[in-house]
């Protein structure tokens, strides 16, 4: 939901359920030196609260919104500094409820794949 490639929407439905297909913002500090509005293609949408909130909740959101599609070719290192990246990085690296669901999620994708001779690796911290 933060227009990232990479963290599942369960993730932004258990940390951030009112900011999800709400338009990406970036709060102090990031709003200093990563301003999330910099982001190439952030002016497709720019503040169009309903192109914001097309696909809000699908589990494809980042494929199908347009304002995300605008700013995704490159999956720039800006779209992690808008509240809801952020919000969605402390549920799963804070101790408690959120870490333990983000362990148990890569545990069963690891015993699901575990078995095919294909599947060898993840890289945890690029793709929560």
């Amino acid at each position: 939901a933060g227009c990232g490639n990479g963290i599942p929407m369960w993730v932004a439905q258990k940390a951030a359920p009112a900011l999800i297909g709400k338009q990406l913002v970036s709060a102090f500090p990031y709003s200093i030196f990563q301003n999330v509005a910099k982001v190439p293609g952030y002016d497709v949408c720019g503040d169009n609260a309903t192109a914001w909130a097309e696909h809000a909740g699908d589990p494809n959101y980042n494929l199908l919104n347009r304002c995300c599609l605008a700013m995704n070719s490159n999956n720039p290192g800006g779209l992690g500094y808008s509240t809801i990246s952020q919000a969605q990085m402390d549920y799963v690296m804070t101790a408690g409820a959120g870490r333990d669901a983000f362990v148990r999620f890569w545990r069963l994708v690891a015993e699901a794949v575990a078995p095919h001779p294909s599947a060898f690796a993840a890289e945890l911290m690029n793709e929560p």
